[in-house]
């Protein structure tokens, strides 16, 4: 867990934006900003991870809200200590043309179907518990000085640069964005979002 709180956080991009009396950008939409933010670092980097167990007892398929209510996305599956191959979903087939129904001593493969869904297979015959290590949705932070956020305190300058891009852009301020941008292209690779940027602030002065 970081030991950032939200109603910090937000005092700092107030502070970036020139709007510490939150005029402009009042608080509630900078907090909104921020959640989704955190979780859009969080899917594509994976900082926040946990951990839950599935038993594979008469089905191939599970829910991933089944397995546990803040699943992102699923990045491992062990069988004690034995890691099962991830594939994509569609090669399943390749692995097994009946996989859906097939069986086995173990569960050897998984693949991750969509954002709700799980294969597992072959489905063992003698009913297994399995360890899924997760990708965890965050805790939402509120404006206030607790909860903590969840993310590593060294990811803080790279979500408020991705807020503050995403708050200049709703303020349509395409020159002060694209400056915000540049400082976080090389991390996430959106290179081609500074250009389309630039050529917004361009635009607005024609």
């Amino acid at each position: 867990m970081g030991t950032f709180a939200g109603n910090t956080l937000i005092d700092e991009l107030s502070r970036r934006l020139r709007d510490t009396a939150n005029i402009g950008y009042p608080r509630a939409t900078i907090l909104s900003v921020l959640n989704n933010v955190q979780r859009s670092v969080n899917a594509r980097l994976g900082l926040v991870l946990d951990i839950a167990t599935v038993s594979t007892i008469n089905t191939t398929l599970f829910a991933t809200a089944d397995i546990a209510s803040d699943i992102v996305r699923v990045v491992e599956v062990r069988d004690n200590d034995r890691l099962l191959t991830q594939v994509p979903w569609d090669h399943l087939v390749y692995q097994d043309p009946l996989w859906l129904r097939g069986t086995g001593p173990q569960a050897e493969v998984f693949a991750p179907i969509g954002r709700d869904l799980l294969a597992i297979i072959p489905l063992p015959v003698t009913p297994t518990d399995l360890t899924v290590t997760y990708i965890k949705q965050p805790t939402d932070l509120a404006d206030a000085a607790s909860p903590l956020w969840d993310l590593p305190d060294e990811h803080k300058s790279l979500v408020l640069d991705l807020a503050e891009a995403v708050l200049l852009y709703r303020g349509r301020e395409f020159a002060n964005l694209k400056v915000a941008l540049e400082r976080v292209g090389d991390a996430l690779g959106i290179e081609n979002l500074i250009q389309q940027a630039r050529r917004g602030g361009d635009r607005t002065h024609e």
